[in-house]
């Protein structure tokens, strides 16, 4: 048992020696992955993740526009404030 043997036994964990990798199984995970990455395109994805920041800003930005159409006239300013601001980060995630 190694020195760690009431901490594995209670949580029920394997002891630490055993949990050597294969060197092969490394290499073969590393290999997938190395290929996994190259059949990725980093334009489509950085194209669909600004297009759904641009998506979330245009809602929240109705939301805060629907806002300050709703509240006391000395209020609304800084709504509409960042009401604009949404709308410029959806069409800064756009373009």
């Amino acid at each position: 048992m190694s020195r760690f043997g009431k901490l594995e036994e209670t949580f029920d964990i394997p002891e630490l020696n055993s949990q050597v990798p294969d060197p092969e199984r490394v290499v073969d995970q590393a290999t997938e992955l190395t290929h996994a990455y190259e059949n990725t395109d980093p334009d489509q994805l950085h194209d669909e993740e600004m297009d759904e920041i641009a998506q979330l800003a245009l809602e929240y930005g109705k939301s805060l526009h629907d806002l300050g159409m709703n509240v006391e006239v000395k209020h609304a300013g800084e709504i509409f404030t960042a009401s604009g601001n949404m709308l410029k980060i959806a069409s800064d995630a756009r373009n």
